[in-house]
């Protein structure tokens, strides 16, 4: 009787590629390796907020000193996780049946990927930019009108910016004639 062994490498990488793979969230955020560091440290992530006010001046006059731009400075202290999921099997099992060590592996990808989406969504929800499509005929409209209440000066402006909304929303998005 063989005994078929395999790597943990192997089996990492493979848990790696599903956990990447079904999270398919990467559309919605940019990157940034700067924020990387060892688990179980504390990555402080700062918001910076400008505010001032403009004024009028006639030719040859002097600002005030109300005038000038300021910033606010807000941050959260955030730990670094390092997630894992473990799974047994027995040596006959595998050798009963030759797919379990990738159904096992398939389970513990999704479990990761599902705790690590779910705590994606709840850091998402408390942002503070919201738009509250209620009332309209269309989920269509809602967008429309949501996309020219964002602080941008010209549509072309927010191709950095993105909408968050259901699979049904999108759905009927592109189900509306108006699409």
């Amino acid at each position: 009787m063989a005994i078929q062994t395999i790597p943990n490498s192997l089996i990492e990488g493979k848990i790696t590629d599903i956990v990447n793979s079904y999270l398919d969230t990467r559309a919605l955020f940019t990157v940034d390796n700067s924020l990387e560091t060892t688990a179980g440290l504390t990555k402080r992530i700062y918001k910076y907020t400008y505010s001032a006010t403009v004024e009028k001046l006639a030719k040859g006059a002097k600002n005030s000193a109300g005038a000038k731009g300021a910033v606010a400075l807000t941050y959260n202290d955030y730990t670094v996780e390092r997630y894992q999921q473990t799974y047994q099997y027995n040596d006959l099992d595998a050798m009963a049946d030759g797919n379990i060590v990738n159904v096992l592996a398939d389970g513990a990808g999704k479990t990761m990927a599902n705790e690590i989406r779910s705590e994606y969504f709840t850091e998402l929800a408390k942002i503070s930019t919201t738009f509250d499509g209620t009332g309209y005929n269309s989920v269509y409209e809602a967008v429309v009108d949501a996309v020219a209440a964002l602080p941008k000066a010209a549509e072309s402006d927010v191709t950095d910016l993105f909408i968050i909304m259901g699979a049904d929303g999108r759905a009927a998005v592109r189900k509306d004639p108006l699409f």
